[in-house]
């Protein structure tokens, strides 16, 4: 880690809003600076304590997230931190706590609970998941499946963050590494997206497998359920209906097809 970014953590950093939820204690920089750590119990034991600031069991979505969430978005990325994918499993309940208290969940019955965020929380979030992006095609698959997870959170963005995938994979020299994501990341189109959204994901995969047999192949396993069921991908206490079943059929055989020719 370099001093530019130690330095950052000092100046970026509200360190007040950054504390245990249920002590006393007070983080300061050297938070992150652990996390950065060679060590592998040290780095550890830092995104232990962060992930107890930040939503404390997960419930809700604390101040102190708001302020770290670059960092931990940055250290996601970075080859050189040790626990990425704990970091990753931290950002996908935080969107989960987040999504959980926005003003169109159910409200509490008289005298209970509701999951909190701050009001900072939405605007932090979306650039998380803008950043978060070329993860997708990080070397190390944990780490590409964590960051699928994560975005599989960003329910308010689907149609949007299918459109940058699309012009993620069009640029993207490797997209067998970047497919198997899109395929986990169908998640994110309900309930979010319209009900087209879901196919629009599903018809990308299959232009990517239809140019690029190693990619139907790595994408085939994820979608071929999709043929399998009656409610395709439909569950109606949560997700929206999907209206192009036709359309996402195709999509789906194209993809199966194309693994088939290739021998998968």
């Amino acid at each position: 880690m370099d001093a530019e970014l130690s330095a950052r953590f000092a100046a970026e950093v509200d360190w007040p809003k950054v504390v245990d939820p249920y002590t006393p204690w007070q983080h300061g920089p050297d938070l992150l600076e652990r996390v950065w750590s060679p060590d592998a119990r040290t780095a550890d034991d830092a995104h232990a304590d962060l992930h107890v600031a930040c939503c404390g069991d997960g419930s809700s979505v604390l101040p102190a997230a708001v302020e770290v969430l670059p960092f931990l978005v940055r250290a996601a990325g970075d080859p050189d931190v040790r626990v990425r994918p704990q970091i990753l499993d931290t950002l996908a309940v935080l969107g989960r706590a987040g999504n959980a208290a926005r003003p169109t969940a159910p409200g509490p019955k008289p005298g209970g609970w509701r999951p909190t965020a701050p009001a900072a929380w939405p605007a932090a979030w979306y650039r998380a998941t803008d950043a978060l992006l070329p993860g997708l095609a990080d070397g190390d698959e944990a780490v590409r499946a964590g960051v699928a997870a994560v975005l599989a959170q960003a329910t308010g963005r689907a149609d949007d963050l299918v459109d940058r995938l699309r012009s993620r994979l069009e640029d993207e020299p490797e997209q067998p590494r970047v497919a198997p994501a899109l395929a986990d990341l169908v998640r994110i189109c309900p309930p979010g997206g319209a009900p087209p959204t879901i196919v629009e994901a599903v018809e990308l995969l299959a232009e990517v497998a239809a140019a690029d047999p190693a990619a139907a192949t790595a994408v085939a396993p994820r979608v071929r359920h999709l043929l399998d069921t009656d409610e395709r991908p439909v569950r109606h206490d949560q997700w929206r209906a999907v209206l192009s079943d036709d359309a996402l059929l195709a999509a789906v055989r194209t993809v199966v097809g194309a693994a088939h020719a290739a021998g998968a």
